[in-house]
């Protein structure tokens, strides 16, 4: 298995932004071997599979860069007042946990125990691999 990226500058943009570049006159560099690869960085990318007797498959895809950059507030409890927990910064089609189970439509939660809560947001209707994110807040 080898893992590669598209210098894009080698070769022609595709007019088709969500397609990856397969054109033949492009040039590849090698970022990974084997069956593991963490792809970090924004791109265009490439793997190939090699079978004995020299047949291989190539497989394009693109990596996107997800620019959502929650924030998280909260207010303590305070005698018999719940806590609130309010998370911002996120626009729509994203839902809401502070149990990693149980997801909500609202941004907010009411808090009635003292602890260290840690906010789940994904994307609404991604399946089976929809994109997490994870924020740690304290609300005492």
């Amino acid at each position: 298995m080898i893992w590669e990226k598209l210098n894009e500058a080698s070769c022609d943009a595709v007019t088709n932004q969500d397609c990856a570049n397969e054109s033949d006159s492009c040039t590849w560099n090698q970022v990974q071997t084997g069956p593991n690869f963490d792809a970090d960085t924004a791109g265009q990318y490439r793997l190939t599979l090699n079978y004995a007797g020299g047949c291989f498959s190539q497989y394009y895809f693109n990596v996107y860069e997800n620019i959502l950059e929650p924030n998280v507030s909260s207010r303590d409890i305070y005698c018999n007042t719940a806590g609130e927990i309010v998370v911002g910064g996120v626009p729509s089609g994203y839902e809401y946990s502070i149990d990693g189970t149980n997801y909500q439509d609202s941004n907010v939660f009411s808090v009635t125990t003292a602890d260290i809560y840690t906010v789940y947001i994904r994307q609404v209707g991604v399946s089976p691999n929809p994109m997490y994110f994870y924020s740690t807040r304290c609300t005492n």
